[in-house]
């Protein structure tokens, strides 16, 4: 599952990094961070796993779900200095 998650940090980040227009940003943050978003459903999953495991993906997924948050507001910012 960790790689799993650093795989989907990064495709989200890149989506990010070459999204051009709010709308679409906005729909990507919900698709990777949102209530019902990838991440989000990961961490439900989270008790599916050993007990052994859970707290080093607990961690990635939090530590992608920053990722992926300070991208979003990075490129929302630049967004609105651009517009």
């Amino acid at each position: 599952m960790l790689v799993t998650i650093e795989d989907v940090k990064t495709r989200a980040i890149a989506e990010i990094r070459a999204c051009s227009d709010i709308t679409k940003l906005n729909k990507l943050r919900k698709h990777y961070i949102g209530r019902h978003g990838v991440l989000i459903i990961n961490l439900v999953r989270l008790g599916e796993l050993p007990p052994e495991s859970r707290p080093a993906v607990g961690k990635a997924i939090t530590e992608a779900k920053k990722a992926i948050q300070n991208q979003v507001h990075l490129e929302t910012h630049r967004y609105y200095e651009n517009h």
